[in-house]
């Protein structure tokens, strides 16, 4: 989701709970951080638009990489010029607006690492590993 939108959707979100209308600002009391945390954790449980549209992201990602035999997967590496180019390449004139946000989970920008620091290997019976497909 393009950042102006999830600004849209946050201003909505805010203006419902804090019983504004749009081009009336009304006083928040709380900070947003404090809003969107779990309810155990003394929030409302309101999900972030920005940290769910990256998980979403990222989710995306992932079945690129592992499911891209599928007929989607194929029509995405057709469509971009090889999957594995989503990471080493600078985004393209004819490229969409999604493929472009999926580049922002890709370990090519510094501030985008994030992705690739959490991959971790899990281990299964300890007998061998297939190292090669990392």
């Amino acid at each position: 989701m393009p950042k102006k939108v999830i600004r849209k959707v946050v201003v909505i979100q805010r203006n419902f709970l804090w019983g504004g209308e749009e081009g009336i600002r009304k006083i928040s009391w709380v900070s947003w951080e404090k809003i969107c945390k779990p309810k155990d954790q003394g929030g409302l449980g309101i999900k972030n638009i920005e940290l769910f549209n990256d998980a979403l992201l990222g989710k995306w990602r992932w079945n690129l990489f592992h499911y891209k035999n599928q007929l989607w997967g194929q029509i995405l590496d057709s469509k971009y010029d090889g999957v594995e180019k989503l990471c080493v390449t600078e985004d393209q004139p004819n490229e969409s607006i999604w493929w472009k946000n999926l580049r922002k989970v890709c370990g090519s920008r510094t501030t985008s690492r994030w992705f690739d620091n959490n991959i971790q290997w899990k281990v299964g019976n300890g007998k061998q590993i297939r190292f090669l497909d990392r």
